[in-house]
Order: structure tokens, then sequence, then C-alpha cells
């Protein structure tokens, strides 16, 4: 079992979302996803998403001051998923890693994207606003 986090940094209208075009892993290939991976040992969920977005985007977050909001968490059979979500500057193209990142608008995301982003940002923008509190949510994915 693997724990990971995947967070959507949205610009403060609340209009547009970074993703990254995945490369890894192979079900993910060619999908956009929000930046994110593994947490490592010693790792809280959120100092993790503090290193994946510095490690995918090169933008630095302070996990520490609140930036990253829980979104939700998701229990799966190979383990948790973390979604956070944060209000800051999307950058497009930037990139560390051999992944491209773009900026989307959230009203037309992109077609080939991981299919749970399309109400995991919704859930993003409505924590983001203060509409709801962070959930527990129970996935099967096969």
């Amino acid at each position: 079992m693997t724990d990971k986090v995947v967070g959507y940094l949205v610009d403060p209208t609340l209009n547009l979302v970074m993703l990254i075009l995945k490369q890894r892993p192979e079900w993910m290939r060619g999908l956009y996803n929000g930046v994110g991976g593994k947490i490592e040992p010693g790792e809280s969920p959120l100092q993790t998403m503090e290193r994946e977005c510095l490690e995918e985007s090169g933008l630095v977050t302070r996990w520490d001051t609140g930036e990253w909001e829980a979104v939700a968490r998701l229990d799966t059979p190979n383990g948790r998923i973390f979604v956070f979500a944060a209000i800051g500057t999307p950058t497009d193209g930037a990139t560390t890693t051999d992944e491209e990142i773009i900026v989307a608008n959230v009203a037309a995301l992109p077609p080939s994207i991981v299919p749970n982003v399309r109400w995991l940002i919704p859930l993003a923008l409505q924590t983001l606003r203060g509409e709801r509190a962070p959930a527990t949510l129970v996935a099967t994915y096969v």
C-alpha cells in the first residue's frame, strides 16, 4: 500500500488551475492531473504536497502556513490519496521533470484528463470558497 498526494493550485479568481501531463505511472501516461506523488517516510501529507509542487513545477508553497487546504482523502485498495487545493499563481511550462505543466480554465478542462479530476477540481473549489469541509471518500479503482 502506497499513500500519495495530489494538489490543485488555482488562481485567486478560481478560474484557472495548474495541471501536469503525466508520464508515470503507465496507466496515467498522456493524461493531465494535479501535481503530486508518493509520501516519503517521515513526511506528512502536507509536507509531501509542498515537496511535490516544488519538484514538479518549481513553485515554492508552504504547508505550515496553510496554503494547501485538505479537500478529501480517497481510500483505495492500494493506499490513500490525500487531495489538496491552494490559491496561488499557477504557471505553465515551468517544470523540473519530463512532464509538461499547463494552466487550464476550470470550465474547459482538457479532454485527456484523469477521470476523477473532473469532480475533484469542483470539490477543491468548493473547499477554497469555504463551502464545504474536507471529506473521506472510499473509492475502488480497477
